[in-house]
């Protein structure tokens, strides 16, 4: 769904009308929803992508927050959470962004070897906004890791944080503690 699309603007005002009606209590659950359908939207398969990667970044951040308990420097084990945060999030965006062309590559180098032509890939889909939330998810563990704000204990709150639909796809990458 575009932001100019006829979709999107039917999608906007009844997204914030419904904000304004439902009970407080609703309201981040309900954004939550709206953020995953918009992203969806695109293709229902890279919200899998996106709660997986949210669900991650949440844990890790809880783990490295316990443990961290408080000490400087931080220890080892948070730095081996950190790692799998920095790795994973990274895998992912490398994952969509160069597979195609590393396989392109490996392809023509070993078809310049063999007496096999070299099979192309065109493109792969790459998700819309990939790189946006995966360095906001990946600042928000870090400031964790670093101590500068506390881990979110609601996984809701962070993949609210990590989705809202009007920064997903074009930022700003903004802090946690902002």
């Amino acid at each position: 769904m575009l932001f100019n699309s006829p979709q999107f603007m039917i999608f906007l005002p009844v997204v914030f009308i419904l904000h304004w009606i439902i009970p407080v209590a609703w309201r981040k659950p309900f954004l939550l929803l709206a953020s995953y359908y918009f992203y969806m939207s695109w293709n229902p398969w890279f919200g899998i992508l996106l709660a997986g990667t949210t669900i991650i970044d949440w844990f890790v951040a809880m783990q490295i927050q316990d443990s961290l308990a408080g000490r400087q420097p931080a220890t080892g084990k948070a730095k081996i959470w950190l790692l799998v945060s920095i790795i994973t999030n990274l895998g992912c965006l490398a994952g969509f962004k160069y597979s195609a062309f590393l396989y392109n590559t490996f392809s023509f180098a070993g078809a310049y070897f063999s007496d096999h032509s070299p099979h192309y890939i065109e493109a792969i889909i790459i998700p819309v906004g990939l790189s946006f939330y995966t360095f906001h998810s990946m600042g928000y563990v870090i400031d964790v890791y670093r101590q500068k704000i506390p881990a979110e204990k609601k996984s809701a709150n962070f993949a609210l944080f990590v989705s809202f639909f009007p920064q997903l796809v074009a930022g700003p990458i903004v802090r946690a503690r902002d």
